[in-house]
């Protein structure tokens, strides 16, 4: 886990900077996307991909839509529940 320093102790070249806010932990997006397509809901799990996405499985064309995903995966999995380790 990476720990921001606090502002007043932020320097750069022996000067005073204002650090730019800390990214969110890619862990927690990567979860919360997981969580939104184990729900369905497409909308937040659309959200959260970027331009260009593209998920490819082996033996399967590239997919661009999430809607794709979910008819590939129809007759495979009757559901998929995701279980983490930290």
């Amino acid at each position: 886990m990476i720990h921001e320093m606090a502002k007043e102790n932020y320097f750069r070249g022996r000067v005073a900077r204002a650090p730019a806010p800390a990214l969110p932990d890619p862990a927690t997006i990567v979860g919360d996307y997981l969580a939104a397509m184990e729900r369905r809901d497409l909308d937040a799990a659309r959200s959260m991909l970027g331009a260009g996405f593209v998920m490819q499985f082996p033996g399967a064309s590239p997919m661009t839509q999430l809607e794709e995903l979910i008819e590939w995966s129809k007759p495979r999995y009757r559901f998929v529940r995701k279980t983490y380790e930290r």
